[in-house]
């Protein structure tokens, strides 16, 4: 189930921004790309193993090649109307596979160094917020 929603989260993004998208880590991302990490879980949200809370973090990068034009590119993803908090959240329960889900939060502009090649990065991390319904 978890893969699942990965792989659903992956597909939203692939749907509407044209990069490298990858429901995994990657060893080696080539930016523009976004990755999606688990992050905590919550279990028992709801009586009775009603629902657990699964929280996903949707990472976003850009290449930073040029000091402003990787902080535009990286803007284009976060405008109002066409964002990617819009393309996550355009099928909040992602084809049936959880009950609801919500981009709750958006880590601002990060600068980072690439595993493996150590080439810089411009990114941000969209904290997704999935309520699956316990077994």
């Amino acid at each position: 189930m978890v893969g699942d929603i990965r792989d659903a989260l992956a597909a939203a993004f692939q749907d509407a921004f044209a990069i490298q998208c990858s429901p995994y880590e990657l060893a080696n991302p080539t930016p523009p790309t976004m990755q999606v990490l688990l992050g905590e879980v919550a279990y028992d949200r709801a009586g009775s193993r009603g629902l657990d809370e699964y929280a996903f973090e949707v990472q976003l990068m850009v290449g930073y090649t040029t000091d402003e034009g990787a902080q535009r590119e990286l803007d284009t993803y976060l405008e109002p109307g066409s964002s990617a908090k819009d393309a996550l959240q355009a099928d909040r329960t992602l084809g049936g596979l959880v009950y609801d889900m919500r981009v709750v939060g958006c880590s601002g502009q990060q600068a980072w160094l690439l595993a493996g090649s150590q080439a810089p990065a411009l990114g941000t991390t969209f904290t997704v917020q999935a309520l699956v319904r316990g077994a």
